[in-house]
């Protein structure tokens, strides 16, 4: 709202704040000083962190709050009438100013005197609410999507707290129940004798459900002894225990397996007392031993579930998290060096999408199978987000990273198979090590920068120094101002003609998208695309040049009397929506269907050459004309390539190029003309940028070209002077 003051932060400080500032607080405090540091971050009067109550969900309790610069009493109120019931309901909740006046009958607000708030839901695994985080200020205050993202990223933070707290409240309560029980529960009265056997004078009864074995098989070793039974890996620890009790008020406690009569091993807990003669010699040892197998795999559980990614069963973050602090601290203390891998599977999106979760969860397993195999006892490898695996290489030694993506590269070659389909992945790598950071969380910041920029050089690997740092926030500026230009329809088109060789004279254009920003100039077209297909909007990319090149059609044909053929590029991710060649249709409207081509490159028509047949089919039959772009490049089969309803092949500049200088080049030039008439298809071919390459087009047989030596990319207006006005235009 107009008199609403915007609320900004910087969201790099912000999250650097976050980080380091939480990391290491303990969950007693961490609600009290992620409250104290949002105040602080967002220059905000008033921060509550709140709880849902579990005797009542109609009502919530503070975790904590911060107010007015300091911390706040803990309350306890009702959420019905409150900004606070909305956010539960809906995700979140924003008003920039009057809340008070919104909710009179919220007496917390009215007595903090808030103007604007901002809430957040804290959610479990489950997407259920377990509480929330709202920031209020006394005066109105529209939050920028910045802090927004910082709150947002806040009760992130705090869910995972409140998760673990009470995961670890209800490890307490397992504990304090069990222990409960186990006084009650039958377990073994016994009196040993301090000999290398433990030889058993008695036991109770309860040795039959314990251990398998009657009584009277155990005392004085009749068939077999007690110590016998227990687990060889474990019979040390118990003598050390012993012994040690001796010097130490001569009693012990120990924990440790016994094998089972029927075969499983049990966790057992023994309470033993030393009992001595007035010499203090021992005369004999009598305790109580009890069954803990139900509590030791509760521990094991609920550290798996803390500790172990459930899909994989690798390390999770979280872990990952605690192991890399450990060893960074490690390699600092004996000045060595780590080094960290942050992996990231190619395609796994697409075949998550396409494939459904089932087969991508079985692909993750087998993919940390092979992950787990190949690693060497100074690594350790965990499953760090998603798609993405981390790799840490302890005593690091400058180089050592190529013998490891060696090694991920031919764990890779042999495709994956699930079920009765074959996979064949590839990763991405960024590399850091522990000479270029500061601290974990920075060692881990410049490995996801390295990976970042090797996916920006479609190249499977990139190890990180300190420009990639500059460039990643030279992207995200970039990002934001294309995310602005194609909302606002800043960007434009050129059209570049496409002559028939054998003739001279136009027979169409490609149109060409541009940008030119106010602030970083002109925009080379690879990095905004690269932006829209990073962030999902190569759909709109799309839209909006079939739209503009529609609108420049039916403006050629009012001016001239007749249209001119156009052609304009389709991305592989437009394929994936299922209404494109109905909306392609609709924005086409009555447009003659022969003035439009597609252009499809040869390597996004093999991502899924059964999607692809399909929708080429469909294109075609709505009239459209489709070209195969940069032919050459993509490995496609033949087979395939008889599937496509095609109408073109373009040739990839690099071998026009080169063509003069290379006979290989020139060669597989000629096969690709020869071919495509053998199908039935007319050539294309790009980058024409001499008189020579043209006359060997020309001889060699291929239909049409485009490049420089006929005429660059041009705005609307001077394509038409130059190729329109003057000229008839060949069908």
């Amino acid at each position: 709202m107009s008199s609403s003051a915007p609320i900004h932060v910087d969201a790099e400080a912000a999250f650097r704040l976050l980080a380091d500032n939480l990391s290491d607080s303990h969950s007693a405090r961490f609600f009290a000083a992620l409250s104290e540091l949002l105040a602080r971050i967002l220059g905000v009067d008033h921060v509550s962190i709140v709880e849902i109550c579990a005797d009542d969900p109609d009502y919530a309790e503070s975790l904590a709050m911060y107010s007015l610069g300091a911390p706040a009493p803990d309350i306890r109120y009702s959420l019905r009438g409150t900004p606070c019931e909305n956010v539960l309901n809906e995700n979140y909740c924003v008003f920039p100013e009057g809340v008070c006046q919104r909710f009179p009958d919220d007496a917390l607000l009215q007595e903090l005197g808030a103007e604007s708030y901002f809430g957040v839901p804290m959610l479990d695994k489950d997407d259920k609410p377990l509480g929330l985080v709202a920031v209020l200020h006394n005066t109105p205050g529209d939050f920028s999507s910045t802090a927004r993202e910082v709150i947002r990223v806040a009760a992130a933070q705090a869910s995972s707290q409140l998760a673990q707290s009470r995961a670890e409240s209800s490890l307490r309560e397992s504990e304090r129940r069990l222990s409960a029980l186990m006084n009650n529960l039958p377990g073994v009265v016994y009196r040993c004798r301090y000999d290398d056997n433990w030889t058993m004078d008695f036991m109770s009864r309860g040795v039959k459900q314990l251990t398998g074995y009657r009584s009277e098989q155990l005392i004085n070793n009749n068939e077999l002894s007690y110590a016998s039974i227990i687990h060889p890996d474990d019979q040390k620890k118990v003598a050390q225990e012993v012994e040690s009790g001796l010097h130490a008020g001569n009693e012990f406690k120990v924990a440790y397996r016994i094998l089972h009569a029927d075969g499983e091993l049990r966790w057992v807990w023994e309470h033993g007392q030393i009992i001595l003669d007035d010499e203090e010699n021992v005369l004999h040892i009598e305790g109580f031993i009890t069954d803990i197998t139900e509590r030791q795999q509760q521990h094991e559980k609920i550290w798996r579930l803390a500790y172990r990614d459930a899909v994989t069963d690798l390390p999770n973050r979280f872990a990952f998290t605690e192991r890399l602090a450990e060893l960074y601290q490690d390699a600092t203390y004996d000045d060595e060096s780590l080094a960290l891998l942050v992996l990231d599977l190619q395609r796994f999106k697409e075949i998550n999408d396409h494939q459904g979760f089932h087969v991508g969860d079985l692909l993750l397993r087998a993919v940390s199978q092979r992950l787990q195999s190949m690693i060497s006892d100074d690594e350790y490898v965990a499953r760090f987000a998603g798609d993405e695996f981390a790799l840490i290489i302890k005593n690091y030694q400058q180089g050592d990273h190529l013998a490891v993506t060696q090694r991920v590269r031919q764990m890779l070659e042999e495709p994956f198979v699930i079920g009765d389909r074959e996979f064949k992945l590839q990763m991405t790598i960024g590399i850091a090590s522990s000479d270029d950071s500061s601290s974990p969380q920075s060692l881990l910041q410049a490995a996801s920068i390295a990976l970042h920029q090797a996916k920006q050089l479609n190249t499977d690997l990139c190890v990180y120094d300190e420009r990639l740092a500059t460039q990643i926030i030279q992207r995200q500026y970039q990002t934001q101002r294309f995310i602005k230009a194609i909302e606002n329809e800043k960007l434009t088109i050129q059209f570049q003609p496409q002559i028939a060789l054998q003739t001279g004279k136009l027979v169409g254009a490609e149109v060409l998208c541009r940008w030119h920003d106010e602030e970083l100039g002109q925009v080379p077209p690879d990095i905004f695309i690269g932006i829209a297909r990073e962030q999902g909007l190569l759909d709109k990319l799309g839209d909006f040049v079939m739209q503009q090149s529609c609108q420049q059609i039916r403006t050629w044909q009012e001016q001239f009397g007749g249209g001119v053929s156009i052609s304009l590029n389709l991305a592989v991710q437009q394929l994936d929506n299922p209404n494109l060649v109905e909306q392609f249709v609709k924005l086409r409207g009555d447009i003659p269907p022969q003035l439009l081509t597609l252009e499809i490159t040869e390597s996004d028509l093999m991502v899924d050459p059964e999607q692809a047949t399909r929708i080429t089919n469909d294109l075609v039959n709505a009239g459209f004309r489709l070209a195969v772009d940069d032919f050459g490049t993509g490995y496609s089969s033949l087979a395939y390539l008889q599937r496509f309803a095609i109408d073109y092949l373009k040739i990839d500049m690099s071998f026009v190029q080169d063509m003069i200088e290379d006979r290989h080049s020139q060669a597989i030039v000629s096969t690709i003309i020869a071919m495509a008439k053998n199908l039935g298809l007319r050539t294309i071919a790009e980058g024409v940028e001499t008189e020579a390459q043209a006359r060997i087009l020309r001889a060699a047989g291929c239909d049409f070209a485009q490049g420089y030596y006929f005429d660059r990319p041009m705005a609307a207006a001077q394509f038409a002077a130059k190729w329109l006005a003057p000229a008839v235009v060949q069908g």
